[in-house]
């Protein structure tokens, strides 16, 4: 398994590609017509007097969730956010010799 992974995770290629292809998508996305979330309730997500104190953020996300082009985009954005910090997290682990493969 350690040449799969290496063969994959090792190269910044994939981490790029499946980048490129977000890129292509929010791109695509925002030239629809109703293509982005309205932005003042995309802001209100990073809306700092938050959660604890405010359900806001999250009901702003699952506002969101109605716009299909958003979703759309979403989903590539924390899978390649995922590839990006799990390979970050595995090279660590092979560079200091620990086992990384439960974090990842």
């Amino acid at each position: 398994a350690k040449p799969v992974a290496n063969a994959i995770m090792r190269p910044w290629g994939p981490t790029i590609l499946f980048s490129l292809c977000h890129v292509a998508i929010v791109v695509i996305s925002a030239t629809q017509p109703s293509g982005v979330a309205p932005i003042a309730e995309f802001n209100e997500v990073f809306n700092p007097a938050g959660f604890p104190f405010s359900t806001a953020p999250q009901a702003a996300m699952q506002g969101m969730m109605q716009y299909v082009n958003f979703v759309s985009e979403e989903w590539p954005h924390v899978l390649i956010w995922d590839l990006f910090v799990g390979r970050y997290i595995w090279l660590d682990g092979e560079r200091r010799g620990v086992f990384t493969p439960h974090s990842v």
